[in-house]
């Protein structure tokens, strides 16, 4: 396509726009005032109660079976249909008005998966190249991941598609095994991700703490700004300079601030701004034939051939490779029949593992950071067997497989693409780019996707903690788990950033929790009841050992069992020496101190095994002291599970059981599932 035939598609393209802006403004002014441009072809509707009226007085106004209307009649019946006439026009305009809101969505959807599917094309292909894979291969991933998850995802908005952090998994075994064997990792990685989706695993990654999501966001953030300096180089690796750089600077600049600022300016258009600032840039570059990196150079010519040959190169990389007895689809898919042994499974399992979890990690907490910039609520069981089918069809074609993007999505929501249109939209581009308008895209300046990406890298990077934390709002742990999590991601991965994050947190609170166990102990008077122990805060694993030193015997317990047991044996021992021939127990009874203890557990509860045990080791310690005790409030799953792991039922221990005020919590059981366990 020559250069001539491009500048007319740009100018058609603008005209166009153009056209459409001022169409949209005379319907939004024609709504606004219809009274002063009335519409002379409309037709007046009449309701059925006009007609009824108009049936029984007659056109004239009259009464078939009378002389003639009076003039009351006349003026009711006027004013009767100045009313009709006058809803029927409120509602048409509001319908119209409706009408064109919803288009006016609708075309701000697929204008913003344009601007995604732009920005994400060089990004595809980068990663698919880093995987040791062909650009083609990228981009027809980005397209099946896109199409799956735009169609039966959890999220609408969000973007999918070939990941730097799936490709870097990949290239490992790419490099040993051969694309076969990816193809072969990616299949069974769509498999673990559907049997995750389907056993509802999604729901765990609500606890990830936030200072871990800030973390992960501000990692990712920086990450996108490394991704950028490559493109202030030639591809062979040498630094712009001169005119190059200066040019390339300025567009970055140019570009950043239109897709900042347009939309505070132009407020209402539905073109988004990344689309405007590709466009200006497009044009100056050509106009003024600037000597600045454009988006054949990093991607390569390969992407750009343009047609339907690319396109079947792009879906089945191995279309052609099947031997001559395959037949139908057979020829167009990888040879996966000769790989299909345990050994070769046994092989690419621990990448499949990897790819599925931390490509399912990955997309889950794009989607929550999403629902937080917009205010609305994903599914992340949709979103997970949506990841599973994509990887799975994408691996059967020979694909790389992929999961969601947070840059590409905020890039997309940040354009007004907020519905599930603009995601399939962006598949849509993707191939039609790939297909019909190569010569167009390899054309596009890189300068101007590159102050796209850093607008994104500045909006999504959490500049408020930075104020929080200068003010002494955020606690000195949080401040640490967050910059810990950031440099992991920035620096290592985001699976590692997040599983260190995930297990900082756990550790922090469960030292925490340990520590906010407490008990009040009253009662040492001579009563029946010695004493009473009041037990505040959660026992588990870590408040375990606390717990059985707070609720251990007290010295008056052991000093009593001291004196009791000195004087049977000395007892023992005199008959022993008076020859009597009655039998001796060689240990002392229980239950002969006379006194008890109360654990009441009212204000606790009992949340695992460890604590279980604890519980046992607390009441042997009685036992042995011949004191009886008292359990009160144990929930009834806490009291079987007591019983059932020790020897309590034979022991000097009872439990206070009350109905109305124990409680009903279940031990060691997923809180989700708490009332199901209860009902039954």
């Amino acid at each position: 396509m020559g250069r001539s035939y491009y500048y007319n598609f740009i100018i058609l393209c603008v005209l166009f726009v153009a056209q459409k802006e001022a169409a949209h403004a005379a319907s939004t002014i024609t709504s606004a005032v219809p009274s002063i441009i009335p519409n002379p072809f409309a037709k007046k509707k009449v309701s059925k109660f006009a007609q009824l009226q108009s049936f029984v007085l007659g056109r004239n106004g009259k009464k078939k079976n009378g002389n003639g209307g009076s003039s009351n009649n006349n003026n009711n019946n006027n004013n009767q249909k100045n009313n009709n006439n006058n809803n029927n026009n409120n509602q048409k305009n509001n319908n119209n008005n409706n009408n064109a809101e919803i288009v006016r969505i609708q075309a701000q959807n697929v204008l913003a998966g344009l601007a995604s599917a732009i920005a994400l094309i060089p990004e595809a292909s980068t990663f698919a190249m880093t995987a040791g894979l062909s650009p083609l291969v990228g981009l027809g991933s980005t397209i099946i991941m896109a199409t799956f998850s735009g169609t039966l995802g959890g999220r609408p908005g969000l973007v999918s598609g070939a990941s730097a952090t799936v490709s870097m998994i990949l290239k490992p075994l790419c490099q040993q095994e051969g694309p076969l064997m990816v193809g072969l990792a990616v299949i069974l990685a769509g498999l673990m991700q559907i049997c995750l989706g389907l056993t509802r695993c999604g729901k765990y990654i609500r606890v990830v703490p936030r200072p871990v999501m800030l973390g992960f966001v501000n990692g990712l953030a920086i990450k996108v700004v490394q991704a950028q300096i490559p493109h202030f180089q030639h591809p062979h690796g040498v630094w712009l300079r001169g005119t190059a750089l200066k040019w390339h600077s300025i567009l970055v600049v140019a570009s950043a601030l239109i897709i900042e600022y347009f939309p505070k300016i132009a407020k209402g258009s539905i073109i988004p701004s990344p689309l405007i600032a590709l466009g200006f840039a497009s044009i100056l570059v050509e106009k003024m034939e600037l000597p600045v990196p454009k988006l054949v150079d990093i991607v390569g010519p390969e992407a750009f051939q343009g047609g339907i040959g690319t396109l079947v190169q792009a879906l089945f990389p191995f279309a052609g490779s099947a031997d001559e007895s395959s037949v139908g689809i057979q020829k167009w898919l990888p040879p996966y029949g000769s790989i299909l042994t345990l050994e070769h499974l046994r092989k690419v399992f621990p990448t499949a593992l990897e790819v599925a979890v931390v490509g399912l990690l990955q997309s889950l907490l794009a989607l929550q950071i999403v629902d937080e910039r917009t205010n609305t609520k994903g599914k992340n069981t949709k979103e997970s067997i949506a990841q599973g089918l994509g990887n799975l069809v994408s691996g059967s074609m020979g694909g790389m497989g992929g999961s969601a993007l947070l840059g590409q999505s905020l890039v997309n929501v940040q354009a007004g693409g907020t519905g599930r249109l603009s995601s399939i939209a962006v598949a849509i581009f993707v191939l039609a780019g790939v297909t019909f308008f190569a010569p167009i895209l390899e054309r596009i300046p890189v300068a101007a996707l590159v102050g796209l990406m850093l607008t994104v890298a500045q909006h999504t990077f959490s500049w408020g903690l930075l104020d929080s934390m200068v003010k002494g709002q955020v606690p000195w742990a949080d401040i640490i788990l967050t910059v810990s999590v950031t440099l992991t991601t920035t620096f290592v991965n985001m699976a590692a950033a997040v599983g260190l994050g995930v297990l900082a947190s756990a550790l922090r609170f469960a030292w925490q929790a340990s520590c906010n166990i407490s008990a009040r102990s009253t009662g040492k008077g001579t009563s029946l009841q010695n004493r009473y122990i009041n037990v505040q805060g959660p026992l588990f694993f870590g408040s375990a050992l606390t717990f059985q030193k707070l609720c251990q015997p007290s010295e008056q317990d052991r000093e009593i069992a001291t004196k009791l047991e000195n004087r049977f044996l000395l007892k023992a021992k005199s008959k022993a020496n008076e020859g009597t021939s009655e039998e001796t127990p060689s240990h002392p009874p229980k239950f002969m101190t006379g006194r008890e203890t109360v654990i009441d557990f009212l204000n606790s509860q009992v949340w695992d095994h460890a604590a279980i045990m604890a519980i046992e080791s607390v009441c042997k310690r009685y036992h042995d002291l011949g004191v009886k005790l008292h359990l009160r409030h144990v929930s009834p799953d806490c009291r079987e599970k007591i019983l059932e792991c020790s020897d309590v039922g034979e022991w000097s221990t009872e439990f206070d059981v009350d109905a109305s005020s124990d409680p009903t919590y279940l031990v060691g059981v997923d809180p989700i599932n708490k009332s199901q366990r209860l009902k039954k």
